[in-house]
């Protein structure tokens, strides 16, 4: 991840790049006790040398993205990430860091919510990627309220 995080900070070219972790609802953190993607870009930063800030937040949300369609992740982010001061990033780029992308949703509604926040150029590195299932695949089936396909 470290190599390809240097990949992503060269296609930036950003004096001031920081890395910033894709936050977890409160509750969320509660519940698993960590945030995945914030020990990532903390370990990243410290390999590469590089600022790992925290600016936005989460709220409380509509449902959980795990197992949520594309249509259902959109609707669960939107309003939900706010960053904390106003013009933050005065012209800084920001490399978003998170554990999973499934349909890119929670990355997008970051990356809007820094750009508000005046962050320049905004890349995107995760640890993994969800592929699609083919049509028809036990996973895309749908199911009846008892669970039967």
């Amino acid at each position: 991840m470290a190599s390809s995080a240097r990949v992503a900070l060269a296609r930036l070219d950003g004096l001031d790049t920081v890395l910033i972790p894709v936050p977890l609802s409160a509750a969320r953190l509660r519940e698993r006790g960590f945030n995945q993607a914030d020990e990532l870009a903390t370990a990243l930063a410290g390999h590469l040398g590089i600022v790992r800030v925290s600016p936005i937040t989460r709220a409380p949300g509509r449902g959980r993205q795990a197992g949520a369609g594309r249509t259902a992740r959109r609707h669960n982010v939107q309003g939900r990430f706010v960053c904390g001061r106003s013009r933050a990033g005065k012209g800084r780029d920001a490399l978003l860091i998170d554990d999973v992308v499934t349909t890119g949703s929670t990355l997008i509604e970051c990356a809007s919510v820094l750009r508000e926040t005046g962050f320049g150029r905004i890349g995107a590195l995760t640890f993994a990627r969800t592929l699609r299932r083919p049509p028809g695949s036990p996973g895309n089936r749908k199911r009846d309220d008892r669970g039967t396909v």
